[in-house]
């Protein structure tokens, strides 16, 4: 017989604080240039403990996305649901889709490394060192 596991209150907060800070670090270095340690001091705790809410660094970043998708998307039916006709439900899904990542920039443009973000004084440049291959899509290329 197994029991649930229910998360407490104080679990929720830690795992919640644990995401906000995971979501500014990956923000600020990247996925690929964060680490569980750095994520740890960076929140006055001991790595080990990290563990306990979320078994690595990839389960942190699945759960922010995670959360932000579905955030996206509940808002999004909620948006085109409120409207009467098809050019209103076009009007309002693009309206909260630019609002929301104006809103939740943190989440809404995670970089998987330093190198293929914005420069801190020139968001139009990217320096293209994680550039998709030339093979993909042209929509799926970071610019240059």
């Amino acid at each position: 017989m197994s029991a649930a596991l229910v998360a407490t209150a104080p679990e929720r907060a830690a795992s919640a604080r644990i995401l906000r800070a995971a979501t500014a670090l990956f923000r600020a270095r990247g996925y690929h240039g964060s680490s569980m340690r750095t994520l740890a001091r960076g929140l006055r705790m001991e790595p080990a403990s990290l563990y306990y809410h979320f078994p690595s660094k990839q389960d942190i970043l699945f759960a922010i996305l995670d959360r932000t998708l579905d955030d996206l998307l509940d808002g999004l039916r909620h948006a085109v649901t409120a409207a009467d006709d098809d050019r209103a439900r076009l009007l309002a899904a693009v309206r909260f889709h630019v609002l929301f990542h104006v809103r939740r920039r943190q989440e809404a443009f995670l970089r998987t490394c330093a190198a293929c973000s914005p420069s801190a004084t020139n968001t139009s440049t990217w320096s293209g060192a994680c550039s998709p291959p030339a093979s993909a899509p042209a929509a799926s290329r970071w610019p240059t």
